[in-house]
């Protein structure tokens, strides 16, 4: 392992991002590094890692005319980004990703995209593609064949167990890996106890949030509960506050979401039924900062060993009402149980699910991949031992 550990020192390894963090990173030293997957702490440990955003790569707008046409019949295209595929090799994108060895992917469609440009042996470096609801339940069976045929030639990664063995079943592949989505567990971290703590926290902006669920759960003797998204919510009762706010878009700074968790008694995250691991980061990061969280249990809830209902997390059927409320309720009345989720679930954080975890697992998948190349291994024997090592 040693060799392998040498040789893969001296790889150069380069994760391609959507556009902002550049920015972001000039204006604050201070935040969460799990959006990063990895990059930071691979660093620390002396691998030769840099980053690209989309935008330089020529794979973010604004696309030239005639790339914009080509995106815009991506639908009838398979679903796959030939217009911003093409556009990365006429606007020097793929000469500056062929300079490296390696190259993470962590958007779904930055990754089809260089999926389709190793496809066709243009993109020469190793491709990992970290996919995030890659593929829906109700993806059409042309669309998930090509995918099939079109994602041959990379790694198929995903944070979930769930979604993990989904990908399998659609895609008919083996070889898809799945690397535990981790918190960064210095930034998001507890504030000192403080049982004053008024209100209730809800969150989120993706489109699996179930907010009619959650707003008809609040009974009128509920505490205040904060729902912060950019996402339409229904109309309320007056113990229900909706504000705007996007931290990805910046509209709401890191360190105010932190204050947020820090602050609320416990934090609710409702959702629709997906296998997708929807729900993730918030559910972890307010895990990190010591508040009980309330889930709902839906197919994608990311690993099932860890996320246990009355031990780490309490967990509600989705679109349940009643369960709802009367979990919101349970908590809200037993202290004893408030304090022993807050505290078993900061443990798990920092045990298993933070961005330390995250990369070590990200090199793991690396060094099996490096050894299996270098003792010429057949691809089937390879797939084995990496689904050992990795499982």
């Amino acid at each position: 392992m040693s060799k392998v550990n040498g040789t893969l020192k001296q790889k150069k390894i380069c994760f391609i991002y959507k556009a902002g963090r550049k920015s972001k990173n000039k204006k604050t030293k201070n935040f969460p590094t799990e959006f990063y997957y990895g990059y930071y702490e691979l660093q620390k440990k002396g691998y030769n890692v840099s980053y690209l955003e989309d935008i330089e790569i020529g794979m973010a707008w604004p696309l030239r005319f005639w790339a914009r046409w080509i995106h815009k019949l991506t639908p009838i295209l398979f679903h796959l980004p030939f217009g911003v595929a093409l556009h990365s090799v006429f606007s020097d994108g793929l000469r500056k990703l062929n300079c490296y060895d390696i190259c993470i992917a962590t958007t779904n469609t930055n990754g089809l995209a260089l999926a389709l440009l190793k496809a066709a042996g243009i993109l020469k470096p190793k491709l990992f593609f970290i996919s995030m609801g890659l593929v829906s339940q109700s993806l059409s069976p042309v669309v998930v064949n090509a995918y099939r045929i079109i994602l041959n030639r990379c790694h198929l990664i995903s944070l979930s167990k769930e979604e993990t063995q989904f990908l399998q079943r659609k895609l008919n592949r083996k070889n898809i890996f799945h690397v535990p989505f981790g918190v960064d567990v210095k930034f998001w971290s507890p504030s000192i106890p403080n049982y004053a703590r008024e209100y209730v926290l809800a969150i989120g902006n993706d489109m699996a949030r179930d907010w009619m669920t959650l707003v008809r759960a609040w009974r009128a003797d509920f505490p205040l509960l904060k729902i912060v998204t950019n996402l339409p919510v229904p109309s309320h009762p007056s113990n229900v506050e909706v504000i705007s706010g996007d931290w990805r878009r910046k509209t709401l700074a890191d360190e105010a979401v932190r204050d947020l968790y820090q602050g609320a008694r416990f934090v609710v995250v409702p959702l629709r039924q997906t296998v997708q691991p929807s729900g993730q980061s918030v559910s972890l990061q307010a895990m990190a900062c010591g508040r009980p969280v309330i889930l709902s249990d839906i197919q994608g809830i990311w690993d099932r060993n860890l996320m246990r209902d009355g031990a780490t997390v309490l967990l509600t059927p989705p679109g349940d009402v009643d369960t709802l409320a009367n979990k919101v309720e349970l908590l809200l009345s037993d202290r004893v149980l408030e304090d022993r989720l807050a505290s078993l679930g900061r443990a798990m954080i920092e045990k298993n699910l933070n961005v330390d975890a995250m990369a070590e697992k990200i090199l793991s998948l690396f060094h099996l991949l490096e050894s299996r190349d270098s003792d010429h291994c057949p691809q089937e024997n390879g797939r084995d031992s990496l689904r050992e090592g990795l499982s």
